[in-house]
């Protein structure tokens, strides 16, 4: 029985990897999309309480939340967020996150969008993003100090 137990743990890792790969954001992204960010910022949704502590430090605090083992260990502690394409896009991108939550109580994580702008150089040189999917622009970095936060909108929250 032991002699089997190295192969279930291979083939595990061999199902599990295209997954990880496509979740984990550790692809870099071209000058192109950084200059966008520079230009058109970014957006990031949070709960209101985070929001406000946001605007009052003017800091985003990395955190491994959402990542798996490795992960945790190998990318640290991130920011993530998306491309600002217009208001319209905030609206299918919030509809987005809504529509991965499992429970409707978490829709408040999501009930407050900000836009962040003013990028140092230093800051568009820990942008990744992942391969598939939503591709969020994650920085990896454990505080990010972008140099203008403000809402940009507020959903309410049916309790």
């Amino acid at each position: 029985m032991l002699f089997i137990l190295p192969y279930i743990l291979i083939l595990a890792i061999i199902i599990l990897t295209p997954f990880y790969l496509v979740n984990t954001p550790f692809t870099h992204v071209d000058s192109a999309v950084i200059d966008e960010v520079k230009k058109d910022g970014l957006i990031h949704f949070t709960t209101p309480e985070n929001a406000s502590a946001i605007m009052e430090s003017g800091e985003f605090i990395g955190s491994t939340a959402g990542l798996v083992f490795p992960a945790t260990v190998l990318l640290g502690k991130q920011v993530w967020t998306y491309q600002f394409k217009g208001f319209d896009d905030v609206e299918q991108k919030h509809n987005y996150l809504l529509k991965k939550i499992k429970v409707k109580k978490d829709a408040a994580n999501f009930s407050v969008c900000l836009k962040l702008s003013g990028f140092e150089e230093r800051d568009c040189q820990k942008i990744c993003t992942r391969i598939l999917r939503d591709k969020p622009i994650v920085f990896k970095t454990n505080n990010l100090k972008p140099k203008h936060i403000e809402i940009l909108k507020e959903w309410e929250v049916d309790e």
